[in-house]
């Protein structure tokens, strides 16, 4: 914890160098987080009105009031503000005072009020309802707000990061059943392409600095007051293209609020969805939940009055689910654990009218038994404990009504510890010891120690922010308001392995035969470095109300090392020291440039277009971590079991690197920087409509059009693809495996290997490089409709499709190994579509229903066959078909809810629940076998779940006042 500090304070001190440097030029509000008010004021005849005094006030708001005067253009501007409902009203002598109710403003969201004024000596004010826009008219980018009103009603949204994303249109995610995954990390995507996320919580990066880019940690979604995710058009705020999830937390106020939740899972009357097809297929036990429950609570309040707020909040909860066709030795199912606790902190203090200070930290506890499953057996089960968190001290100041300044410095950690079922914390006495890892090749079973046993990973990360905002009206043909910001983020990882109870190795069989050695160069502790910093500028220029163009640039610097390091000898590698590796030093510019103009001048139809660059932002796992020395690494050898008794011993493998049994992977780094790299770059561009056809109701139709560029792809520059000439062919064996049979296809399937000359480790020296081959395009429509939550309803829908085409591989970023047999039908050329539907209801006596409904297509999959025989490449799996020859059937979940609220006394109610988790009880499958053999086509295990979870039922229980 010290070294985390003191690497805290150092980023603290350099993101303050650079924020005084950056204040240096001509610099809306700091942090994405905020929202905005702004408008033009006129007369009855439509002349504008200068000088009028804007007052926004708010329970949100730490102070009484925020202010603003019209400029001789009659427009105004206040920023920033929370999120929250506000009154906003407008006076000026000789004029009957105008004040607009129930203004709702949402994450990063620009409300656009323009206000007419009736000459008169009324001192009564004049009070407007309905004026509460939904069509954001300054920002371009496509977003979905989810207000803490959709947090609480819809089903599940609390549950997880792949509820929140459910009503995100384009957003495909994990799939889950009542927060059946989440305990577990999550992967998405957003109109076919992975990775590249931006999810910030409080404004800290979360992400986990790898590729895919997950979740980074298991967030408490509880403590959530609202999140918007960004799919397209986003600002030079962001660095990377990808889904953008901004989510704030709860916050104190003037007034003590707080909750107690319960909830509990009926698992005993869950349904069983294991029907005769699914056994037909194989499938001899589905995953029902055998325990689930959610507890937790919050508070929030005043410690001073306008001044100093707090809110703080916990959370437990736990998951014991069954693995689907998974048994132990004694015939009893198997069964995975999956205990969380959450504990949350934040604070504000409002020291002066114009300077307000924010505190915040989640700690997350973690705790998993997992590992077994249908073709792992249960001994080879593991124990993982998770420790990590995320927190933050920002400053936020105002300059009269044109300048905004802010500063924050955050951090985010991750430290897992990986354990056997016979020596970790919760060990229990067993007589079943696991045995050395062992794999068999065909029927793809793994039995023995974990391989993971003795893994420790350690992650993390310091985010520095900064911004200044100038707002200039009546400036160069309208108002500008400038925005320029950096973030600096200090990122490390270390992904090693402590001695195991097993020897560092796993036997690979064939059939039960004897086949390969796999060996590992454990113990290590290695550790990878990255420095990114990025530097943005934006003018949000408004020209006559209508038009505004959001003109931004970003220049990023990005550095990453392996630093200096040692290490001893072990088993199966050399000890020795290695100098700094450096990798070359990304400096790139990312222009982006995007308008929305106002098509009615009312602010309800609006056209939004634009283009924008995106840098990838470099993963330290894989791209740092291959050049580590130090890092986990495999070699493949083959095995000569000399006495058949199918346990390795020295003398039945040639541990010479260079001998005639290395096939693959020598330990040590065989990685080397490429000193020409490129960043890949990613061009988005953009079109839509958006029209508000009532309060609080809107839709939205987009089209999207994105191509990679500069994809990175793995070469062995000592064995180039040109030298894989030697053809291995067989004949198709057909889907059951087997030659000769009525199945067989008729037709051959060859790969290439290298010649024997060019055979041993020391024609292996790998490079990233940039393939242009490997770069894909998609092209994406979006219908979305949205009806915030007002008159007792809300409700949202979309449908999106995604025709991906060309490139080698489904990754952002990332391509297939640079050889001829990664590029056997690698190519894409496929669809993919989604739909999804929300709302609830409030109907009388206090009682509201709930439902979220999503339907998207069955992911693809192609047929693969293992092919023996050759030398220098002696297996090789390939795929046979093209990406998409197959589909997984179409994903199909009803989530509903019905609640009833109960009023107590004053503030405090009693909420009650019962959620029905998958209520047409579907039993979708998740995978499949692709491999030809005995068990091809048959469902299979995916993250443990072969078929959809059934149907559930949770009762919830809260207390709120």
């Amino acid at each position: 914890m010290g070294a985390n500090v003191r690497s805290w304070l150092e980023t603290t001190f350099v993101g303050a160098l650079v924020c005084a440097a950056t204040l240096l030029a001509p610099l809306t509000s700091f942090a994405q987080e905020n929202a905005s008010i702004v408008g033009r004021v006129a007369d009855e005849s439509g002349s504008v009105l200068p000088g009028v005094t804007v007052t926004a006030t708010s329970p949100t708001l730490q102070v009484p009031s925020v202010s603003a005067v019209t400029d001789v253009n009659g427009e105004y501007r206040i920023s920033p503000l929370p999120i929250g409902t506000y009154a906003v009203t407008y006076e000026l002598a000789g004029f009957e005072p105008v004040r607009f109710a129930d203004v709702r403003l949402t994450v990063g969201f620009v409300a656009r009020l323009n206000a007419t004024l009736k000459i008169g000596t009324l001192t009564e004010t004049v009070t407007v309802s309905g004026v509460s826009q939904i069509v954001d008219t300054v920002s371009t980018a496509a977003t979905t707000q989810l207000t803490r009103e959709q947090l609480e009603e819809i089903p599940g949204s609390r549950n997880g990061l792949i509820s929140l994303l459910a009503s995100a249109p384009g957003v495909r995610t994990t799939k889950e059943v009542g927060g059946s995954a989440t305990n577990d990390q999550t992967q998405f995507r957003a109109f076919g392409q992975s990775g590249e996320a931006w999810n910030l919580i409080e404004g800290v990066f979360s992400n986990a600095p790898q590729t895919g880019g997950g979740a980074g940690n298991y967030f408490d979604f509880n403590s959530f007051d609202e999140s918007a995710i960004s799919t397209i058009g986003n600002p030079a705020k962001m660095p990377t293209k990808g889904i953008q999830i901004v989510s704030v937390v709860k916050s104190g106020s003037n007034d003590w609020h707080g909750q107690v939740t319960i909830g509990e899972y009926l698992t005993d009357a869950q349904a069983d969805n294991l029907d005769d097809a699914l056994i037909a297929q194989g499938v001899t036990s589905g995953n029902p939940t055998l325990t689930r429950y959610d507890r937790g609570g919050d508070v929030g309040g005043k410690i001073i009055r306008d001044k100093l707020w707090f809110y703080t909040g916990f959370r437990k909860r736990y998951d014991l689910k069954q693995i689907a066709n998974a048994y132990q030795p004694n015939g009893d199912p198997v069964v995975e654990t999956n205990p969380i606790w959450w504990g949350t902190f934040k604070t504000s203090y409002q020291a002066t009218p114009s300077n307000k200070f924010i505190l915040f930290n989640q700690y997350i506890d973690k705790w998993e038994s997992n590992g077994a499953d249908a073709l792992t057996a249960w001994e080879s089960r593991q124990e993982q404990g998770t420790t990590s968190g995320i927190g933050k001290i920002e400053w936020q100041g105002i300059k009269g009504d044109q300048l905004v300044f802010g500063l924050q410095t955050g951090y985010w950690q991750y430290y897992a510890k990986r354990y056997g079922i016979d020596h970790g914390p919760q060990a229990q006495p067993t007589s079943e010891l696991p045995g050395v890892s062992s794999t068999d090749a065909i029927t793809q079973m793994t039995w023995g120690e974990n391989t993971g046993v003795g893994v420790r990973t350690r992650q993390g990360r310091t985010h520095t922010r900064g911004n200044v905002s100038w707002y200039r009206p009546n400036s160069f043909a309208g108002n500008h308001t400038i925005d320029t910001g950096f973030d600096y983020l200090r990122q490390f990882a270390s992904r090693g392995a402590v001695e195991r109870n097993q020897p560092p190795y796993t036997l690979e069989l064939q059939s039960g035969v004897p086949f390969q050695l796999r060996t590992q160069n454990t113990p290590v502790t290695p550790m990878q470095h990255d420095d990114y910093l990025g530097i943005y500028v934006q003018d949000t220029w408004t020209v006559r109300g209508r038009l505004t163009m959001n003109l931004g640039a970003r220049f990023a610097r990005d550095n990453a090392n392996v630093p200096e390091a040692c290490r001893e000898p072990a088993q199966f590698a050399a000890g020795g020291c290695w100098d700094k590796i450096q990798m070359r030093v990304w400096n790139s510019f990312a222009p982006r440039l995007h308008a929305a103009y106002d098509i009615t001048g009312d602010g309800r139809t609006v056209a939004k277009f634009g283009w924008g660059r995106f840098i990838h932002m470099r993963s330290i796992e894989p791209e740092v971590r291959d050049l580590d020395p130090k890092a986990t690494q495999t070699t493949i050898w083959r095995w000569h079991d000399l006495n058949n008794d199918k346990q390795y011993q020295a003398g039945e493998v040639n541990l010479n690197p260079n001998g005639p049994d290395f096939v693959s992977g020598a330990s040590g780094s065989t990685f080397v920087a490429n000193p020409d790299e490129a960043a890949p770059t990613t061009d988005e561009f953009s079109a839509s409509l958006e029209r508000q056809l009532a309060m609080n109701l809107g839709i939205r139709a987009t089209g999207i059009h994105s191509r990679n560029h500069g994809t990175l792809r793995v070469t062995n520059i000592l064995r180039p693809p040109s030298t894989y000439n030697v053809p291995i062919t067989r004949p198709d064996p057909g889907p059951d495996g087997r030659v000769g049979t009525a199945d067989d296809p008729g037709k051959n399937l060859t790969y290439w290997e290298y010649p024997a000359s060019l055979a041993g480790a020391a024609f292996e020296k790998f490079m990233r490089i940039n393939d242009p081959r490997s770069d894909t395009q998609y092209s994406s429509v979006e219908l979305a409709v949205v009806k915030r939550s007002s008159h007792g309803y809300q409700f949202s829908g979309s449908y999106s499709a995604t025709k991906i085409m060309g490139g080698l591989g489904p990754n952002t970023a990332f391509g297939p190994a640079d050889n001829p047999n990664a590029e056997i039908y690698a190519a894409a050329d496929l669809w993919e579509w989604q739909a999804k539907v929300n709302g609830s209801y409030l109907f009388p006596w206090g009682i509201t229903g709930a439902a979220n409904y999503e339907l998207r297509s069955g992911d693809p999959w192609a047929r693969t066959v293992r092919i023996t025989g050759g030398s220098t490449i002696p297996n090789f799996t390939m795929p046979v078909e093209e990406r998409d020859a197959n589909r997984l059937p179409k994903h199909k979940l009803l989530d509903a809810r019905i609640s009833k609220t109960v009023r107590l006394w004053h503030q405090q109610r009693l909420d009650l629940q019962m959620n029905i988790f998958n209520v047409l009880n579907a039993n979708t499958i998740q995978g499949v076998q692709t491999r030809s053999g005995a068990t091809f086509g048959q469902p299979i295990d995916s993250g443990g779940y072969t078929i959809l979870p059934p149907r559930i039922v949770q009762l919830g229980f809260a207390f709120r006042f």
